[in-house]
């Protein structure tokens, strides 16, 4: 059987000034390079030359020599040396643009010069691999041989010291008892010394009472000794003595003494004005209690509304006894003084009068204008919610009719609206009810709004009109 042929590799070799700098055996094939830049196969620092040129390209399993006219070198074809200016005028040569190319075989042999640098390549079988060294067996070893043997000495040493003294604390721990728990040992003798020193001093029972115990049997004798013990706790609890005046001049009547504090305090705190006794001798308590009964069974619930006390009208009922506290004509919160409730508070007779009911408002919503940029859904979607918070305006149009009650008029809106769906700014462009505040609480209410989000990424404004009227 004929031996399989081996195929040739590459071999180029770097030649300066008639020395080898540089020789390579490319045993995958690939295309060469030269150049400047690091990235090239061979590095050559030719002025003329480009920063990477290919030189040798490797196309469909065989390399391919790239040139042009005016490069310099031989070539051998067909154990011929060729020049390239000759060569690239031959049949054997395909013009590709500006570049020659010329096919390679396994006999080709070439020189190409670059100013002081020549490029020798050809085909040559490529030698064996060169075998690793390594250390035989014998050399190597085993595993306790590479060990350090002052270090591994060392470190056993350490280990059987600690292990020993570890082993001698645990030992003298347990076998010396110093550390053992002796507190529950001298409480015990603390609680037997104590309780034999009371039963030497405990007073021995009666002959007789002994005898009568053994005899009745040991639940009687327990039921006795009980009975005796509360009997002598009896004896010993005192007994609660009435509180005797400095002096001698005898106990103290706790009623009187309630009373008399009872009297200091109603003169001097708000009692004073809420203490006394009003007209026919009534307690200010009861009188209170029956005033406010009287005032809710005369209160009527409407639909606007509580009805309040019209003006002028009399004081609900609400009454205090006279400074002194006796009988008389009582005190209303309408009659008070100034230098009885306070300096700084203004006294008067009580605001009353009907509630002042606010009546249906109505509220004329115009169509959405501005949005410059943006489709018709997202000015539907901003109109929505636009009309939709109706309640708001009414709420702020509610509030000024308090004050104003004849105010109406025309107020148009100006929202910007910005890129993440948020009120970047309200503003009132046209108000025709003259009232500035109208304006600055719905542009509060609308502040607080959130819109989606403008499709376009820009802030859009849009302006929306509104007239507000007073029903009836």
């Amino acid at each position: 059987m004929a031996e399989k042929k081996e195929q040739k590799i590459l071999r180029i070799g770097v030649v300066h000034e008639g020395r080898i700098i540089e020789e390579r055996l490319l045993r995958k094939p690939s295309d060469v390079t030269v150049g400047a830049s690091p990235k090239c196969t061979f590095i050559l620092p030719i002025p003329n030359l480009p920063e990477s040129y290919r030189l040798l390209l490797y196309k469909n399993g065989r390399y391919i020599l790239r040139f042009t006219a005016g490069m310099v070198g031989m070539m051998s074809v067909q154990d011929k040396l060729v020049d390239l200016k000759v060569l690239k005028d031959s049949q054997h040569v395909q013009r590709q643009g500006d570049y020659y190319l010329f096919p390679l075989d396994e006999n080709t042999r070439g020189k190409l010069v670059f100013g002081e640098v020549s490029l020798l390549f050809q085909f040559v079988v490529p030698p064996p691999p060169i075998p690793k060294l390594e250390l035989p067996a014998s050399a190597k070893g085993g595993v306790l041989a590479r060990i350090d043997a002052p270090l591994f000495w060392s470190i056993l040493i350490s280990l059987v010291l600690q292990a020993g003294w570890i082993g001698g604390v645990q030992v003298w721990w347990n076998t010396s008892g110093k550390f053992k728990q002796t507190k529950a040992k001298s409480y015990s003798q603390a609680f037997e010394l104590l309780k034999a020193e009371v039963q030497k001093r405990a007073p021995p029972k009666p002959p007789e009472k002994q005898a009568k115990a053994e005899a009745q049997g040991p639940g009687t004798a327990q039921e006795a000794s009980e009975g005796q013990k509360g009997g002598e706790e009896q004896k010993k609890k005192p007994v609660a003595q009435a509180p005797k005046r400095p002096g001698g001049e005898g106990p103290v009547d706790p009623e009187a003494q309630y009373k008399k504090r009872l009297a200091v305090v109603r003169s001097k705190t708000v009692l004073r004005f809420l203490g006394g006794r009003g007209p026919g001798g009534e307690i200010a308590g009861v009188a209170v209690e029956s005033a406010a009964r009287e005032k809710l069974g005369s209160i009527g619930m409407q639909k606007g509304g509580i009805d309040t006390a019209a003006v002028g009208s009399a004081p609900s009922g609400f009454r205090a006894g006279s400074p002194s506290g006796g009988a008389g004509e009582g005190t209303t919160y309408e009659r008070l003084r100034a230098d009885q409730i306070g300096g700084g508070i203004k006294t008067g007779p009580v605001a009353g009068g009907q509630k002042q009911e606010v009546a249906d408002i109505k509220i004329r919503l115009g169509g959405l204008g501005g949005g410059a940029g943006a489709d018709e859904d997202e000015k539907q979607a901003v109109a929505k919610i636009l009309k939709g918070r109706q309640t708001a305006y009414k709420s702020c149009y509610e509030q000024r009719l308090r004050v104003r009650p004849d105010l109406q008029g025309k107020v148009t809106i100006e929202v910007e609206i910005s890129p993440a769906g948020t009120v970047a700014n309200c503003s009132v462009t046209e108000n025709a009810t003259g009232d500035e505040d109208l304006g600055r609480c719905i542009c509060e209410r609308v502040r607080t709004w959130r819109f989606p989000a403008p499709k376009s990424g820009q802030a859009t404004t849009y302006m929306f009109p509104m007239v507000l009227q007073p029903g009836g």
